[in-house]
């Protein structure tokens, strides 16, 4: 994760949107996007045995800045998120602040005045309220219309969206977002009976990329776990970072 945040910020690898078991970047000449769902860097078993480390001391050898003098990255506490920055993602903030990001919570909704403030957003398995407790049809959007324009604009405007939803209910409730930057989430289950535990770089699963080979073979990736999670279809001009 901090690997990526590092190229896409150093490299001016810009990427396109979201969603499950493809992680994809879209370069774009115009609009400096970057979206990007991250199912499962971490493994998603089951809902009970998501319990942060709240111990977890990161080590950093070579960070992307010093320290608290990097990009303002903004995780998102207003739409109902399964995943907070202190809490299941508190291992995933630190981190970041110790690649020398400057990392906030997001809290209430999204426009554009604020969202200046930051460089990056995460917003990870965001829900409508209605779906809190239940987790059954319908799964509506958990962002009115106004907040997904003020994320395009941020975004057009060189903003760098993470969009992050696991299986159903999450893709329901992220989908009206996603397509905006041409990303169809598919609100079901995905799980590949065939290797379902890793994504390989030595079969494939895992491209070729400046993400993903890293700056050098310290940072290169060789595998990353994952369990189920949603399919999406990505735009004729994205490149997946790794697709089953």
């Amino acid at each position: 994760m901090t690997l990526i945040l590092k190229f896409i910020l150093k490299k001016q690898v810009f990427t396109q949107t979201p969603v499950m078991q493809n992680l994809t970047i879209k370069h774009q000449s115009i609009m400096r996007v970057l979206t990007v769902c991250l199912l499962f860097l971490i493994g998603f078993n089951s809902i009970a045995q998501q319990v942060p480390d709240l111990n977890y001391d990161p080590s950093i050898e070579n960070s992307a800045y010093q320290t608290g003098k990097g990009p303002v990255i903004f995780i998102d506490e207003g739409h109902n998120n399964f995943h907070t920055k202190d809490g299941r993602y508190l291992p995933f903030a630190k981190v970041l602040e110790k690649d020398g990001y400057i990392v906030n919570a997001y809290k209430g909704t999204f426009n554009e005045k604020s969202l200046k403030e930051g460089k990056i957003l995460v917003i990870a398995n965001a829900l409508n309220k209605i779906n809190t407790n239940n987790w059954s049809l319908p799964t509506p959007s958990a962002f009115t219309t106004e907040e997904i324009e003020s994320i395009r604009m941020w975004v057009l405007n060189g903003g760098l969206l993470f969009l992050i939803a696991d299986h159903m209910p999450w893709p329901g409730a992220a989908e009206d977002l996603a397509s905006v930057f041409g990303f169809t989430f598919f609100n079901g289950f995905n799980i590949d009976v065939v290797n379902p535990a890793y994504f390989w770089k030595s079969n494939g699963t895992i491209a070729e990329n400046i993400i993903t080979q890293g700056r050098d073979s310290t940072e290169t990736i060789y595998q990353i776990p994952r369990t189920e999670g949603q399919a999406f279809k990505i735009p004729d001009d994205a490149t997946p970072i790794f697709s089953i």
